[in-house]
């Protein structure tokens, strides 16, 4: 690692109270609270839920994360359904958590597939009791809980007393070796041995040992209603429910007959006694009974309760409101012949409710789990699914009485999923496409553009928009936008892995692809003719064999005149970045060990005809793929990914190579990076990179890391703790406007959903050279200038905006604005030969008129050398000089400062900077 000196630490470094480089710009999306709000639960089934007294909700399951931040297997809610911090969510259960009941004094029942709670050693398996703020309660000890059979607990009730009831697969508790399937524990964690069941033969499946207990309810009168999948209890005849008396014997008043056929899941009893059962059955008693069925206190079918066909399919919840009515949901997909998508709410008599409206319902792919309600009838549904009524919800949602969602729960801001490509339009709109679905909660798929602020633009509409992951963008001159993935249709239009759409966002049908790419594209780039480079994972274009990169013309169709042979070929075979430099040659950065038979290790660079081009001099390249390439004004080629080598020379995720494409050395990584998957370059020749890691050359920076032009890290970008989670595009709005977007749901601690607007030059530190004498151009600050070859030192006593430099060096300026106090760094600026007298006054030079139009005059008593060049070195014009009058034009150049750097045929060297007005 090299060692930096942090600038007498940060003496000239205030405390701020204004913008920063490297904050976040909270103009930008300001709604948007960030930490993953609005996603919901991912990783598998929620399995319970709890409203607590106050409001607060706790939810478990399978799941491990919540909004995308770590939950293990339980978290709780604020009543916005946004994370309650205050709750060790995060450290959670190392497995599923199938119940949970809440005591009296908010101490929390759990049962469930795990052993252990990670915040603690403690082994207790199936059951554990957590204190109100998540952490383990040590005065309820299980002796080890649960053993035997799955070792699974499925269902957790409190009685009035206080005693805890575990229903699942077990066969032991503790050091008791007969408890089966049913067990009362004591407050203080211990076997209830006056609870007959415990030490009985209890519930038996067949002749295949002990059955299982599903679900669970405690009668008013105390006596216990038990439904599972078991044939017998202590070897008295009970299909799949029975009813014990409240000191664990058989209730033999309650008289099933011949019981269910199939699985008891959900219980719930009314307020007149009737008892709701639900399950995998389709018989009770010997006659159909479709998944659901009402039965008399007795334990005899209730004919009143007439359901016609019930349910197509498994019913996995009940729950009883208020008023009577029966809240059902489940696996089924119809109700007595009529489409139910998961959920219905039916009313006392069986009849359905319609006054509940739950539209297309839950998506198919997974049923609805758990119900619970809330004090103010507001309903809470959990299950593996990931819609309800066609609006994304990621295993959670609330719903008003009348089966609407309650948008105000687990409000989703920013983006809901991964932003892969970010372009900026000319009137500074923004385009993001990814892994997404919804945008500040309305649906926009895949792809979508945003205001110069970060507000949605809803002028462009994309229907229905993608169905796949979109990889790349790039903007054409005329506005239109050309998308590249693993597409499959657009708005319900065919488009195979590439689509090019109007500035409005509708489908452009001139732009003719036929069958498309067999396979994804990850990169596009425009040429300025308007052709177009496409690079990814396919072998074939609309029947052509093009091999991981082809060009097209600029209505769609293939160009036979970039010939590139066999094109891209070892290991996957992918192309992830395409640069065309200015001489329009083309760079390829992937993963690849070939181009056309030839030798070339994850970069290669083409002639316009699509030829290799030999005179780029890669060696034996990367060992590892290449992300992204920029190149500089000056032609040298940054290059990021997340190799380790260069041509045998030990290099971290981020190098810079020479035009000829040798190692530039002159940047200094140090031990670099592990991934950079995008790189942008500013005006002032800095270079941001971003990526999926957490320290460059040994320091934390977290997936983002400003850089000098040397290679290394420029301390006055204040980045704090950084993205969260990986960056994947940079790009800018302006030159001090930086748009991130990735994965991240957070930067620098504060909220950030996928996009963020970071400030990266809030002050102006560019310097003027005049020979040896450096000037800030910024007038209204304090300075230090600085020793890049002494790790960024101080020099002494240079504290003017003015420094002329007496000892040959690289040097740079701290500025810290008198009206922000914002810091930024310039560049580093070499100056030699400091000590010889003036060039200019020892020479008869003069140039006339400065400023000028591009047009001048240089007189001199001298031949002389000359090369004019922009204010981030890029080499503009070289020219020899004979004595006397010299006129020299710059076509075309933009109005701005330039540099013509003199020698005379001594050695001798200067330069002096004019001004292009034009």
């Amino acid at each position: 690692m090299k060692q930096r000196i942090l600038l007498s630490l940060m003496f000239f470094i205030s405390i701020l109270s204004f913008a920063q480089n490297g904050e976040n710009d909270s103009t930008f999306n300001p709604g948007d609270i960030g930490f993953g709000s609005g996603i919901g639960l991912s990783g598998d089934i929620p399995r319970d839920i709890e409203v607590l007294e106050d409001g607060k909700i706790i939810v478990v399951g399978e799941f491990f994360r919540y909004n995308d931040q770590q939950v293990r297997h339980i978290v709780k809610l604020n009543p916005d359904g946004y994370t309650d911090t205050s709750f060790n969510s995060d450290v959670g259960f190392d497995n599923a958590v199938n119940s949970i009941a809440v005591q009296d004094d908010g101490k929390i029942i759990a049962g469930g597939d795990f052993i252990s709670h990670n915040l603690d050693t403690i082994v207790s398996k199936g059951i554990m009791r957590l204190n109100s703020d998540g952490s383990v309660d040590h005065t309820f000890n299980t002796q080890g809980g649960i053993g035997g059979g799955l070792e699974k607990v499925r269902i957790v009730a409190i009685q009035s007393d206080g005693k805890i009831l575990i229903g699942g697969d077990f066969n032991s508790y503790g050091i008791y070796s007969s408890v089966s399937s049913l067990a009362r524990i004591n407050t203080d964690g211990s076997l209830d041995t006056a609870f007959a069941s415990n030490l009985g033969i209890g519930f038996r499946y067949l002749n295949l040992g002990s059955g299982s207990v599903s679900t669970v309810h405690i009668q008013d009168d105390g006596k216990i209603l038990v439904g599972g999948w078991f044939t017998s209890f202590d070897g008295v005849p009970r299909n799949r429910i029975a009813r014990l008396n409240s000191d664990g014997t058989l209730d033999s008043s309650f008289d099933p007959g011949t019981g269910f056929n199939e699985t008891v899941l959900t219980l719930d009893i009314q307020v007149d006694g009737k008892i709701l059962v639900g399950g995998h059955f389709t018989t009770f008693n010997g006659t159909t009974n479709n998944r659901l069925v009402r039965l008399n206190p007795d334990g005899t079918k209730d004919a009143s309760f007439n359901l016609g066909s019930a349910f197509n399919y498994l019913v996995k919840t009940i729950k009883l409101q208020n008023d009577n009515k029966i809240l059902v949901g489940g696996e089924f997909t119809s109700y007595n012949g009529i489409a139910s998508k998961r959920l219905i709410r039916l009313n006392s008599d069986g009849s359905i409710d319609n006054t509940l409206d739950t539209g297309t319902g839950v998506n198919v792919t997974g049923p609805v789990y758990t119900i619970e309600i809330q004090d103010d009838h507001k309903i809470l549904l959990g299950g593996p699914f990931n819609s309800y009524n066609d609006t994304v919800k990621g295993m959670l949602v609330r719903v008003h009485e009348n089966g609407m969602i309650d948008n105000q729960f687990n409000i989703a801001t920013g983006i809901n999923g991964i932003v892969n490509s970010i372009v900026v339009q000319p009137d500074k709109k923004v385009v993001v496409a990814g892994w997404f679905t919804t945008i500040k909660n309305v649906s926009s798929s895949r792809i979508a553009r945003l205001n110069p602020d970060g507000g949605l633009d809803t002028t462009f509409d994309i229907g229905t928009g993608f169905q796949s992951v979109v990889n790349t963008l790039a903007i054409q001159s005329d506005g239109k936008i050309i998308v590249g993935g693993k597409l499959v249709s657009f708005n319900g239009v065919t488009q195979n892995q590439i689509s090019r759409l109007n500035y409005d966002g509708s489908i452009d049908p001139t732009f003719d692809i036929g069958i498309g790419f067999d396979k994804y594209v990850k990169s596009i780039a425009v040429q300025e003719d308007g052709k177009i480079l496409v690079g990814g994972y396919f072998s074939s274009f609309n029947g052509f064999s093009s091999n991981k990169i082809i060009r097209l013309n600029a209505d769609g169709s293939h160009d036979a005149s970039f010939n590139i042979g066999s094109g891209i070929e070892g290991y996957s075979g992918n192309v992830f970045s395409i640069v065309i430099q200015d001489n329009g040659k083309i760079i390829l950065g992937g993963v690849f060990t070939s181009f056309d038979g030839i030798p070339c290790n994850n970069i290669v660079r083409l002639n316009t005809d699509g030829s290799f081009d030999n005179s780029f001099n890669s060696g034996s390249g990367f060992d590892e793929g290449v992300n992204t390439i920029r190149v500089q004004n000056d032609g040298k080629i940054l290059v990021g990914g997340y190799f380790s080598n260069f041509n045998g020379s030990p290099v971290n995720g981020i190098i810079r190579l020479n035009s000829d494409g040798t190692h530039d050395t002159s940047f200094d990584s140090g031990t670099g990076l592990n991934n950079a998957h995008s790189i942008v370059i500013q005006n002032n020749g800095k270079i941001i990179a971003g990526g999926n890691f957490d320290t460059y050359d040994g320091e934390n920076r977290n997936n983002i890391v400003r850089l000098h032009a040397d290679g290394s890290i420029d301390e006055s970008y204040e980045i704090g703790s950084g993205f969260d989670q990986p960056v994947y595009s940079l790009v800018f709005q302006e030159d001090d406007e930086l748009i991130v977007g990735g994965k991240f749901i957070s930067y620098n601690g504060i909220g950030r959903n996928r996009i963020a607007r970071i400030l990266t030059g809030c002050v102006d530190a560019s310097v003027d050279t005049d020979w040896s004498v450096l000037t800030a151009t910024n007038s209204n600050a304090t300075y230090q200038w600085v020793d890049c070859d002494n790790n960024y030192a101080p020099v002494p006593n240079e504290t003017s905006q003015v420094f002329t430099v007496t000892q040959d060096g690289n040097y740079a300026v701290i500025v810290t604005s008198n009206a922000t106090n914002c810091v930024d760094t310039s560049n580093c600026i070499n100056i030699t030969n400091a000590s010889v007298n003036d060039f200019f006054a020892a020479s008869n030079l003069s140039i006339y008129p400065n400023p000028n139009n591009g047009s001048f005059t240089i007189d001199t008593d001298s031949a002389i050398s000359v090369e004019v060049v922009n204010t981030v070195g890029r080499s503009i014009l070289r020219k020899q000089l004979n004595i006397g009058q010299n006129k020299l034009t710059l076509n075309q150049m933009a109005n701005g400062i330039y540099y013509l750097n003199f020698t005379d045929e001594q050695g001798n060297s200067g330069s002096k900077k004019i001004s292009v007005i034009q």
